[in-house]
């Protein structure tokens, strides 16, 4: 309604992009086989596309650029596998988000987006024999935790942890909803995977967790490590282990072709 006293309200649509698949780099179960089990995937993994270039480290990791200030809506599969049996089995991994900036140098190459104001050299790199680093600072996600009413005469303090997010525990649905007619039961989702690898419940269900967040720089690696390390190292090959996590991010121990359209799913963009 509009007119004399009167203010106009618009109503503000949410707006964001299309979802963008992020695995590990190809064939990262060959390269992490038999690692300890705290040495974290990174998503996307690989390097920079800069590494190697004057004032960039060779061993620079490559992120995901996203818009410095954004709403950030984040798609995480638990891990799901069928053992003998047959039960569904679900394997806990945690998920960390590193936020890093980008800075002027970027910019002034290709147009990308930097928040931090210069192109300075930093420290070297003396073990790589290389000369001065850019500064490209990173940080993991955040969580800010309060004591509780401090006592007379002290002071509340606030401390910040460094964030992970455990995906994988906490949700049960062994048991599909029926169709008319009866059945196995309906299917939430469809093509994520395949019932013969996992069973029913880890194809068909909703496996995927959403987180939302804003972005906390110009680009996002994500790390994953399984939540129980005893354990013992990463193993793909196990069904007890990581199998399920070669089945959502690769090949499944060489058991399907590594689908390019299942992976960690990332949107960006601004909700009211």
């Amino acid at each position: 309604m509009s007119g004399a006293g009167t203010s106009t309200m618009v109503a503000a649509d949410a707006q964001f992009s299309v979802a963008r698949v992020l695995k590990p780099f190809a064939d990262f179960e060959s390269a992490y086989q038999g690692e300890p089990s705290f040495r974290p995937i990174a998503f996307p993994g690989g390097r920079d596309p800069r590494a190697g270039q004057d004032g960039f480290s060779p061993d620079l990791m490559r992120g995901v650029p996203v818009p410095f200030g954004s709403r950030l809506c984040v798609y995480i599969p638990a891990a799901f596998t069928q053992t003998p049996g047959p039960t569904t089995f679900v394997q806990p991994y945690n998920y960390s988000f590193v936020w890093r900036l980008r800075n002027v140098r970027d910019y002034r190459q290709d147009r990308r987006p930097y928040h931090f104001p210069r192109q300075s050299p930093g420290a070297p790199d003396s073990t790589l024999g290389g000369g001065p680093r850019f500064v490209l600072p990173a940080a993991i996600d955040a969580v800010l935790y309060e004591q509780g009413e401090p006592a007379p005469g002290t002071r509340a303090v606030q401390r910040a942890y460094q964030q992970t997010y455990t995906v994988g525990l906490g949700y049960e649905f062994a048991t599909l909803p029926l169709l008319p007619g009866g059945g196995a039961g309906g299917s939430y989702q469809q093509g994520v995977l395949n019932p013969a690898d996992v069973g029913l419940v880890g194809a068909n269900g909703a496996i995927f967790t959403a987180l939302w967040m804003d972005a906390a720089g110009d680009e996002l690696i994500i790390l994953a490590n399984r939540t129980n390390e005893a354990l013992g190292p990463w193993d793909f090959a196990d069904d007890a282990t990581d199998a399920a996590f070669s089945d959502i991010y690769g090949t499944g121990d060489g058991a399907h072709p590594s689908y390019p359209d299942v992976g960690i799913y990332l949107f960006t963009g601004t909700n009211p």
